[in-house]
Order: C-alpha cells, then sequence, then structure tokens
C-alpha cells in the first residue's frame, strides 16, 4: 500500500502559518491500520499522547460523511466527561468550520448535512444509548467501562448503513488482569499498540526524530515515576509491585453518581496544601455505614480562604447539608482560616498511618454480601486543576490508588511520600469512622 493510496480527512485549525497540523489528517503506524481494519471490536492502546483519540475520531468523521444517514455514537463512562475530551478534539481538530457539521443540544447529538449523526453519551445514562442502534460506536478512556458495559454496547453496533459494523475503544494501558488486555489476549478484541510515532504533531518521520512539542512532551513523561511512568511512558500493562490497597477495583468501589439522600451524614475531611494539592474531600455515610466520596477540591495553588468560597457555592448548588464533622489536617493556620471563612469548628486528624491503612483496608475488603464499606463517586472533583492534569499527575483521590506503594515492599511499614494527599484525606475519615462510629462493623 502506498502513501497515495491513504485515506485523507480535511481537519480545522487555526494558523496554516505555525501549526504543523493543519494540513489533511493522514493516518499513520497504528492507526493507520485503526482505519483499514473492519474487525467488530478493536482497542487502540498506548501510552499518552500517541494520538488515539484523534485517529479513532477522524475515521468516524470520514465514515458519517462518506455513507449517508449512518449512526454513530460517541460514549465515555460518564456524560459529563465527553465535554472536555472527546468533544473538544472532535470539534477542534477534526470537523471542518464550514457548518456541515452541527451541534444539536437538544438530542445531544452532532448532525451531518448528508442525514449522519453522532450522539454523545454516557453509561452513566445508559437507557439513553442504548434506547437506539448504531452503525460504528466509539469508546473514550475504555477502561473506565466494566466488561458488561463493553459487551452491552457490542449488540447495539447493527445499524446497517456503513458496510460493517464496529466498536472501537481507545484506552491506556492499565494493570495487567484488566478485561481488556484479557481480551486481547485470548483474540476476542483486535488490539493495536499506539506509540508517540505514530502522532506527527510529537514525531518528524521523515527526519525520524521528535518534534520540539514532542521533545518537550516525552521530557514530561520522562519525569513520572512508578506505575505511571510504566503506563503513560512505556505503554505497559503494570501494577505497582508494593501497591498498598491491593484489594482495590475499580468497578467495585467506583459508583455512577446517584442522588444522595440528604439524611445521610457528612463528614468532610481536609489535608491542607499549596505547593501540593489542597484537598478537601465530603463523603456520605448510608444508614449502614458505608461511606460515599461524593464531592473533592483537588488543587494546587488554591488558597483556604478560596477553597472555602469553592465549597459554600457547592452547598448552595447542590443544597447540601452541613457536615457533622470536618476533620483536618494539624496545621493551625490552616485551620483557624478554614473555621473563620466557613463557620465551623473542626477536629484534628487521627494521623496513625499504619492504623489507617488497615482502617482503609478493612473498609475496602467487601463483607459477606459482597459489598465494601467504602466507594467513591465518578465525577466528583469540583474544578479539575489544570496544571495538574498537564503534568499528568493525580488530579482525583481515586487516581492515586494504584500508585500508592509501600517504601519498602517487603516490610510493608511506611508509605512512599509520593501523590498520596488524597490517600492522607480518606485514611482520616476512615479513622474518624473508627473513632466516633460504634454502629460500623468490620
Amino acid at each position: 500500500m502506498t502513501v497515495a493510496t491513504l485515506p485523507t480527512v480535511r481537519s480545522v485549525f487555526h494558523d496554516p502559518r505555525t501549526d504543523p497540523r493543519n494540513k489533511p489528517y493522514t493516518p499513520i503506524g497504528s492507526h493507520l491500520d485503526v482505519f483499514y481494519d473492519h474487525s467488530d471490536q478493536i482497542m487502540a492502546v498506548g501510552p499518552s499522547g500517541t494520538g488515539k483519540s484523534r485517529g479513532v475520531l477522524e475515521k468516524i468523521h470520514l465514515l458519517m460523511s462518506k455513507y449517508a444517514g449512518a449512526r454513530g455514537l460517541m460514549v465515555r463512562k460518564t456524560r459529563t466527561s465527553m465535554t472536555q475530551s472527546a468533544m473538544v478534539t472532535y470539534e477542534t481538530f477534526v470537523i471542518p468550520d464550514n457548518g456541515s457539521v452541527q451541534w444539536r443540544t437538544g438530542e445531544q447529538e452532532y448532525r451531518y448535512a448528508n442525514g449522519s449523526v453522532i450522539v454523545v453519551g454516557g453509561m452513566d445514562k445508559a437507557v439513553k444509548v442504548m434506547s437506539s442502534e448504531y452503525d460504528i460506536i466509539y469508546v473514550q478512556e475504555a477502561t473506565e467501562l466494566t466488561e458488561d458495559d463493553w459487551e452491552t454496547l457490542t449488540i447495539r453496533a447493527r445499524f446497517g448503513k456503513i458496510p460493517y459494523n464496529q466498536v472501537i475503544g481507545d484506552c491506556n494501558p492499565s494493570y495487567p488482569s484488566h478485561w481488556i488486555k484479557r481480551k486481547i489476549d485470548k483474540g476476542e478484541l483486535q488490539g493495536y499498540a499506539s506509540t508517540l510515532q505514530d502522532n506527527p504533531v510529537y514525531w518528524d518521520a521523515y527526519a525520524q526524530e521528535y518534534t520540539d512539542k514532542g521533545a518537550q512532551y516525552v521530557a514530561k513523561l520522562d519525569k513520572l515515576t512508578g506505575v505511571r511512568l510504566a503506563r503513560y511512558r512505556k505503554g505497559l500493562w503494570a501494577a505497582a509491585e508494593g501497591m498498598i490497597y491491593t484489594s482495590w477495583n475499580s468497578e467495585l468501589h467506583m459508583v455512577d453518581r446517584f442522588p444522595v439522600p440528604k439524611d445521610w451524614r457528612r463528614i468532610w475531611v481536609i489535608d491542607f496544601g499549596y505547593t501540593n494539592p489542597f484537598v478537601w474531600q465530603c463523603w456520605a455515610v448510608d444508614p449502614n455505614e458505608r461511606g460515599y466520596r461524593i464531592a473533592e477540591i483537588y488543587q494546587t495553588q488554591l488558597l483556604v480562604e478560596d477553597a472555602a468560597a469553592l465549597i459554600k457555592i457547592w452547598m448552595v448548588q447542590e443544597s447540601e447539608p452541613r457536615p457533622e464533622a470536618v476533620v483536618c489536617d494539624h496545621d493551625a493556620e490552616d485551620r483557624a482560616t478554614f473555621e473563620r471563612h466557613m463557620d465551623m469548628e473542626t477536629i484534628p486528624a487521627n494521623k496513625d498511618v499504619e492504623a489507617g491503612i488497615h482502617s482503609v483496608m478493612s473498609r475496602l475488603r467487601p463483607g459477606d454480601d459482597g459489598k465494601p464499606s467504602i466507594y467513591f463517586m465518578r465525577d466528583s472533583v469540583l474544578e479539575p486543576d489544570p496544571l495538574l492534569q498537564e503534568a499528568m499527575k493525580p488530579w482525583a483521590t481515586e487516581q492515586e490508588i494504584e500508585g500508592y506503594e509501600w517504601e519498602d515492599k517487603n516490610k510493608k511499614e511506611t508509605p512512599k511520600k509520593i501523590d498520596d494527599h488524597g490517600m492522607d484525606d480518606t485514611r482520616y475519615f476512615s479513622m474518624y469512622m473508627d473513632d466516633y462510629s460504634n454502629s460500623w462493623v468490620d
């Protein structure tokens, strides 16, 4: 196959003189394989920055443009997360600016001039996305989905306007036993490993070297550590060797948002920081003493008084009740500032690290009914920190868990003090429950 036969898709950019991406899109490397593969299920897997999402979206746009009346679905685990991810890439880099593709807010879909549509949805509102059939389905960050989610989507790819039906996912590698890795290994899912050399923004195929942007990006990736380095730089399905919370299972411990009863107890916990993240969590405790992290601030360069202002706004918007306790790190000045701005008293956290870790371990472990005593609600962060996102550092507590490791994996006494601020808060909450709740039973 020669370069002349490759499909090209015209994309929209702002300045053709300064942006090297402002030219017809030509897939290369693994992205070219994705373009030509007609398998019913495929997955683009690779480190951050390899252009996986862009490549898949370009293919979908080409198919929607070519086949009149076709139906596509763009989906993630939650609808909210689509707005700042796939939709940005699609609108900024893929669809033309000539008005041939229109966004319809009411229908939550992109409508093409030829009658094709791409519906945008989330598996947290599965009834909507499952009420129709599609020719092609794109799943962004497929590791967020359960295996049941994925298999449910596959039966909706049967509309028939395109000569073949397909579910395409993309993802960064996760832990080695993840269902995606298992399906790829068993041949049930066609996997394509993407690399930074597949992204022309970062790799100059003619010079066989990184572009200036690519070199800067690689330098950023090389600063990652542990499991994040293995997954986001090297593209490995990896788990931390000394992972502390080995019973963590995102399919079990992460839950979709639901209306939280106002009479459930509320407990707030705070780990103060400025250069390091300021982390505030709101936990709701149900009548069975199960805790749900329902809201969070996880931000660097945030003053305590500004955090208090964010929390006040959130309380009004959500009609949130006042907490029964505000459990804080021991910084006296920051505690005083928070108390003054929130007109609330605080109590010092129980900072026994070893006891706190074992307390959280107990709560993560499912009981006789198969349910753990601690959950993390998706999309809980009030305002994601762009600095942490840019640095590819955790910007929510659940993103810390798989990289939370023992300093010495044999002794298992002290955790590494890296990216652990949400872990500190989670310990504070669990220890508060142990110290002040008499009804909780392990």
